[in-house]
């Protein structure tokens, strides 16, 4: 497009449309940029992830592993669902970048070692702090607001609830393999009066 089409069109756009087209550029721009926001936020979390591990700080990177499997890869799923049909050019980029991200994320949760034991290692976690922990049926412990809960399990499908005065009980259902690691977040909601 030449410099004279770009500014007929620019007068066209103004006058027609009173600044509209302005905003609707600002909203897309803003939508790219959390996307690339939650793009480096994965980046820098896995390589953080990945330097621990190789550094044998197998509590750490599992730490952070965890961190990118129930806080930063959901919420930029949620994003990308919720806002990346606006801009739609973007959305096929990002969608496949944060699919990668939770493929290196889970596979190296599969790669640090839980220690040998013929139980599975699970981490809970909870969206409150102070959640009371039952795993069937059992009081496990009490969640804080970083470090979660960590239990080992029989192999085996096991119920996992979260309980907290004023919210509804959150429960999830997990399979525990031998020698395996898997993260849990229970999302609490507070209770309909």
């Amino acid at each position: 497009m030449t410099e004279q089409q770009q500014s007929l069109l620019k007068t066209f756009v103004n006058k027609y449309l009173g600044g509209v087209a302005d905003l609707i550029g600002s909203v897309l721009d803003t939508i790219v940029f959390i996307e690339f926001i939650y793009e480096e936020a994965l980046q820098t979390a896995l390589f953080a992830a990945n330097q621990a591990y190789r550094n044998k700080d197998y509590e750490t990177a599992q730490a952070i592993v965890d961190y990118i499997l129930t806080e930063i890869y959901p919420a930029a799923r949620s994003f990308l669902d919720t806002w990346g049909d606006i801009a739609p050019y973007s959305k096929g980029c990002f969608s496949r970048f944060y699919e990668a991200a939770r493929m290196s994320a889970e596979t190296l949760n599969n790669a640090i070692p839980t220690m040998g034991q013929p139980e599975g290692v699970v981490r809970i976690y909870a969206n409150e702090p102070d959640v009371k922990v039952y795993i069937d049926n059992e009081f496990v412990g009490v969640t804080d607001e970083t470090e979660g809960i960590l239990v080992k399990l029989a192999p085996g499908y096991h119920t996992i609830e979260g309980k907290k005065e004023g919210y509804e009980t959150a429960v999830k259902n997990v399979k525990v393999e031998p020698k395996k690691y898997i993260a849990v977040k229970l999302y609490l909601t507070k209770a309909e009066e």
